[in-house]
């Protein structure tokens, strides 16, 4: 546990320091985009992370499962996986272009350059998320946290030349995020050939196949997981004005950095449960809860600290996305709880359970943001996420308890010892640095 303890502190404290980069580009987008081009900004990264979802077919949770566990050697598995997810991504850019030529209100939120752009974004997003989550699932933890903050860095300086010194606009923003991406992609395949023994490995139908089946397997949660955060924006982008989007993508972003709490725990989990015959049940339970209690406090300074942090941060402009803010804490907080569950649930070979409770999570925000919307605005749009994600919590939890034999009351019990056994480790931790 200590080693795992060590891990977790390292990912965690790389992840409180890119959070801070992470604010400093939303500040910048803010400040030097406005309500109107932050909304088509959020309209271009929407686009291309829908497209990069939906024609991939699972291959992120698929490719970290086969090389986590060990079932393909690193150098078999990245290159399985550059296949799998390559031609994914030329299929959704293929997708993409055609509907470009189409009248669909979503595309008049933006310049039809930026959504050339957003095209490439697509592949140089993918493979940057993939790669940055690769490194942590093969224990490597310390590059993990260099690489990551590296990114971070780049990219708020990106943005500031792009927005700021050049004056871009949402094309400059746009231009980050892809250069960006394609820095952090030849790194980390650097590092990994340096620091892993990276070679040129061999892609096969035999290997290929295993890969598929789970990645359809976990497909639809994997899509719907995500559509989560994007439903939102891609329907606002159908009824609603720039500046409404802008001020919806903006609440989101801030409600959701309390994800960094549930998903550096996950990258900890990932390794330790596939490895496990029995997936370290009564860990991830104990986690759970703890995630529960500290996403609870921070969400809490959130909703507190909202209003001065988003004059000053993020301009007075975007003022209106602080009651957003107040009511998506309530969703975030349970989502948070079920992320720390899923690990579980994935890399016990249940991704089906996964897809299924996220799907209904996601169909049920997406019709209630459709119901709402016309009636109560931006507001009826933050509580059709939230609703959506106390539906999918739900459901995975119920999941967790049937595939672990915990039941509900047990899982969700506070245990004096959940806190004594963390400092204890921590102590062990300190005294043993």
């Amino acid at each position: 546990m200590l080693r795992g303890l060590r891990d977790l502190s390292l990912v965690l404290g790389s992840r409180v320091a890119i959070l801070l980069l992470t604010i400093g580009n939303q500040s910048c987008l803010a400040w030097f985009l406005g309500p109107a081009e932050r909304g088509s900004f959020a309209v271009c990264i929407v686009y291309a992370t829908v497209l990069s979802l939906i024609f991939t077919f699972g291959c992120p949770l698929s490719s970290l499962y086969f090389i986590a566990s060990k079932k393909y050697s690193l150098s078999d598995g990245v290159a399985n996986m550059l296949l799998y997810g390559g031609t994914g991504c030329l299929l959704a850019v293929a997708v993409g272009r055609s509907l470009l030529a189409t009248s669909w209100p979503f595309f008049q939120k933006a310049p039809h350059s930026s959504f050339e752009l957003a095209l490439l974004a697509t592949v140089t997003l993918f493979f940057e998320t993939m790669f940055l989550r690769l490194i942590p699932a093969i224990g490597d933890f310390v590059g993990h946290t260099v690489l990551s903050l590296g990114n971070a860095t780049l990219l708020v300086t990106l943005t500031f030349v792009g927005t700021k010194m050049l004056g871009w606009g949402v094309n400059g923003a746009l231009g980050a995020v892809i250069l960006t991406g394609g820095v952090t992609i030849v790194t980390i395949l650097w590092y990994m050939k340096r620091r892993h023994g990276l070679r040129r490995g061999h892609a096969s139908l035999e290997q290929l196949g295993p890969m598929l089946h789970y990645g359809l397997r976990s497909y639809a949660g994997n899509v719907t997981n995500q559509m989560n955060l994007q439903v939102g924006t891609v329907l606002l982008a159908i009824f609603a004005s720039k500046e409404e989007i802008g001020f919806f993508a903006v609440a989101v972003q801030l409600a959701a950095r309390v994800f960094i709490i549930p998903d550096a725990l996950s990258m900890v989990l990932l390794q330790r449960v596939a490895i496990d015959r029995q997936g370290r049940k009564d860990l991830v339970a104990q986690c759970s809860r703890l995630v529960f209690q500290v996403c609870g406090v921070l969400l809490f300074l959130v909703i507190v600290c909202a209003t001065p942090f988003v004059r000053i941060v993020l301009s007075p402009a975007f003022l209106p996305a602080v009651p957003l803010v107040r009511i998506l804490a309530i969703g975030v907080l349970v989502r948070c709880v079920s992320k720390a569950l899923t690990p579980y649930l994935t890399q016990t070979n249940h991704p089906g359970i996964v897809s299924a409770g996220v799907a209904v999570g996601t169909v049920c925000n997406f019709v209630l943001l459709w119901l709402l919307f016309p009636i109560l605005r931006l507001p009826g749009a933050a509580w059709a996420m939230t609703l959506g994600f106390l539906i999918s919590s739900a459901i995975l939890a119920s999941a967790f308890s049937r595939a672990s034999g915990i039941p509900h009351g047990e899982l969700w019990r506070y245990k004096r010892s959940d806190w004594a056994g963390l400092m204890a480790q921590m102590r062990r931790l300190w005294a043993a640095s």
